[in-house]
């Protein structure tokens, strides 16, 4: 329950701006709070669209966290470094994601840099980096798990809804088309609940074929399947 702070998610993120502070915003108290705030929106077709993209914006919101993140975490690291000016700092922490798709390329960047002052310092520098970066992505990777499980959640409960507006003939054929699609939909990202970034809602709502679902049609209980002579 949000009652324990009053902060949003986003809030928790924005309060990080030091290493002591990194504990604030610990991937499981953000879940807690994300999840409190997707949830009080009302499963209806417009509240899914508006669940669906506070989740998207959850995950932009962390992928820019993370370059504040490994900021703090190299400022930290290199207090008594000499050897890498501000600026440079400023880059590897806005490009931190280099450091998980090309890590070979960043090493050589740093220990260059670190090179034309320290030579004999440069490797060490370079390997120090290094796990700085890891680090913040390590932390990003971790907030993003917490996202995709909240996501998951969320879809499951949301699925039965649309379920069952989807088969129910009272509601108007419109609206059960619509219904059918977000099922079809909340069924998916339950499989990569990552797809929320991909696209907009409705975008991929559109993706999806209408179909003309049958009324649920709950089973006989067993004592009623009772054979008459």
């Amino acid at each position: 329950m949000k009652a324990a702070t009053a902060r949003s998610a986003q809030e928790l993120l924005d309060a990080v701006h030091t290493r002591a502070r990194l504990a604030d915003a610990s991937p499981a108290r953000y879940a807690a709070v994300l999840v409190d705030e997707v949830a009080a929106i009302a499963p209806s077709l417009d509240g899914l669209a508006q669940r669906d993209a506070q989740l998207a914006a959850a995950r932009s919101a962390i992928g820019r966290f993370t370059g504040r993140v490994a900021r703090i975490l190299l400022d930290h690291a290199l207090v008594d470094d000499t050897t890498l000016g501000a600026g440079f700092r400023a880059h590897l922490a806005a490009t931190v994601e280099d450091a998980a798709t090309a890590p070979g390329e960043v090493r050589a960047r740093v220990a260059q840099a670190a090179a034309r002052t320290a030579p004999t310092q440069a490797g060490a520098v370079a390997a120090t980096v290094m796990d700085a970066l890891a680090a913040a992505l390590a932390s990003r990777d971790a907030l993003l798990a917490e996202v995709d499980r909240v996501t998951q959640t969320l879809a499951g409960q949301a699925l039965e809804v649309a379920r069952a507006r989807a088969a129910d003939h009272a509601v108007p054929d419109s609206a059960r088309l619509q219904w059918s699609a977000a099922r079809q939909e909340l069924a998916a990202i339950l499989v990569d609940p990552a797809r929320v970034a991909a696209a907009p809602w409705a975008t991929r709502l559109a993706e999806h074929d209408a179909i003309d679902e049958a009324p649920v049609v709950e089973a006989p209980a067993f004592g009623s399947l009772i054979e008459l002579d």
